[in-house]
């Protein structure tokens, strides 16, 4: 995402969709979640799920930041890569996802993010 993530690995986003709507669908209570959420894009994948599982995932989904650990670091610092920049970048991405996730959720709902307790939301397949 953003240049940052492998973009070799976008065949698992239909996946990522099918294997989300199977738990949904056995009623398992899921919490959706992003990792490295790109700000770009979060708009399309927020109006993805709504389409397929209701105006709930807007209020169930949350963003949660990456953070590079240990072993990650020094993959980069091998590659001759910067992990400081690369954790900058990440947490402008999140600063910046955040800021959309408040104003779909606002506009939308007229609530603010992440201030309805997810357990209460329910997800069904559209």
């Amino acid at each position: 995402m953003n240049g940052i993530i492998d973009k070799g690995y976008s065949f698992l986003e239909d996946e990522r969709w099918y294997s989300f709507s199977k738990i949904v669908k056995a009623g398992i209570d899921a919490y959706p979640f992003v990792y490295d959420p790109n700000p770009e894009t979060l708009g399309s994948f927020m109006e993805k799920g709504a389409g397929m599982f209701g105006d709930g995932f807007y209020l169930k989904t949350w963003i949660f930041p990456l953070k590079f650990y240990g072993p990650e670091r020094e993959r980069l610092r091998k590659r001759g890569k910067n992990p400081e920049h690369y954790q900058k970048e990440l947490d402008d991405n999140f600063g910046r996802s955040k800021e959309v996730m408040q104003d779909m959720i606002w506009k939308k709902f007229r609530l603010n993010y992440q201030a309805t307790p997810r357990t209460g939301i329910e997800l069904k397949l559209n």
